[in-house]
């Protein structure tokens, strides 16, 4: 849950950030100690990427905020991908998505599971050139 409270613009910013540093044990040190904060953030993305349960009922207005909001979580995922690397984050996905989404989907709510497939559509969509031939298969 803190991963979801601090503003997405810090996530793109301090992935930048983290490519631009030259110095390799630093790097590695950043990535050690951020690692586990960015596997969260990929799971409260996923979470918020949701559709909310009043969506059908939502104006126009609404409609375009929840769908900006979507892309906005899209653009975090793929700043995870650059930081975890893409197939660590879509195994991530996947395992959600194989377990609790599905046990959810067969009772009827659907929301989380779409919400996998909108995240594995957006990330082999980006990160087609960076993917091998058989996880871009599994997508």
């Amino acid at each position: 849950r803190r991963a979801a409270s601090i503003p997405l613009w810090f996530w793109y910013r301090m992935v930048r950030s983290w490519r631009e540093i030259q110095d390799g044990a630093h790097k590695a040190h950043v990535a050690q100690t951020f690692g586990p904060v960015m596997v969260e953030l990929v799971q409260q993305c996923l979470r918020l990427l949701q559709y909310p349960d009043d969506y059908e009922d939502m104006d126009k207005d609404e409609k375009d905020d929840v769908r900006g909001m979507r892309q906005e979580l899209a653009d975090t995922l793929q700043d995870c991908c650059i930081f975890l690397g893409p197939q660590l984050v879509i195994g991530l996905i996947w395992n959600k998505a194989s377990t609790v989404e599905w046990t959810a989907f067969q009772t009827g709510n659907w929301r989380g599971l779409e919400a996998c497939l909108f995240s594995f559509k957006t990330i082999q969509a980006r990160e087609a050139e960076s993917l091998n031939d058989e996880v871009s298969a599994q997508l």
